[in-house]
């Protein structure tokens, strides 16, 4: 069984420069379709609302943000 009690410091699959650039781009668009089929947005996007306090100005910056998709859904609520 795995020890999650510690984090890994150790490179995701992603992170590897040996992965053809369509293969991730492949696994972005599927990350997006999952997140958009099964409420990933949603979540983030209620927990945003909730965390903001309704102001509208706001800045925000995502680390490791993958394709981008939950900054678009952001921009767009």
């Amino acid at each position: 069984m795995i020890d999650y009690s510690q984090r890994s410091n150790k490179k995701e699959l992603l992170d590897s420069s040996e992965i053809p650039f369509k293969d991730i781009a492949k696994n972005m668009k599927e990350l997006d379709v999952i997140n958009s089929k099964l409420g990933g947005h949603y979540i983030t996007i209620s927990g945003f609302n909730n965390l903001s306090g309704n102001k509208k100005n706001l800045s925000v910056c995502e680390i490791g943000c993958g394709g981008g998709n939950n900054l678009k859904d952001l921009y767009k609520f």
